[in-house]
C-alpha cells in the first residue's frame, strides 16, 4: 500500500478523460479545496475538505473539475499499479415511474 498527497497544479485543469486503475483498494481524503468526479453507474460526486471516499476497484471514472487549492491524500494498494484509458460508460436509465391515477 502507498499513501501520497495529490495537489492541484497552477494552470493545470483536469483532463476529464475516462479511465480506470488496476487496484485492489483506493481511498481518498480531501484535505483542502474541492473536486467533482464522475463514476460509472454512480454519476457525479462532489467532494470538499473533510470528505472521504472509497473508490471501488477498476471503476471507470473521470475528474470534472477541482478548486485551485485542492489537496487530497490517497491510499492505494498495490503501491505500483497501472492506469488505463476507458470508453465513456453507457448512460444510466432512470427507473420507470408509475402514474397514480
Amino acid at each position: 500500500m502507498v499513501a501520497h498527497v495529490i495537489r492541484a497544479r497552477p494552470g493545470k485543469a483536469p483532463h476529464g478523460e475516462w479511465h480506470w486503475h488496476d487496484v485492489d483498494v483506493q481511498f481518498v481524503y480531501v484535505l483542502k479545496g474541492s473536486a467533482v468526479f464522475e463514476y460509472e453507474g454512480i454519476g457525479r460526486v462532489a467532494m470538499k475538505a473533510g470528505s472521504c471516499f472509497y473508490q471501488p476497484p477498476r471503476i471507470r471514472h473521470r475528474e470534472i473539475r477541482h478548486s485551485p487549492d485542492l489537496q487530497m491524500i490517497e491510499f492505494v494498494s498495490p503501491a505500483r499499479f497501472k492506469t488505463y484509458a476507458a470508453e465513456k460508460p453507457a448512460a444510466r436509465k432512470s427507473p420507470a415511474r408509475r402514474s397514480r391515477g
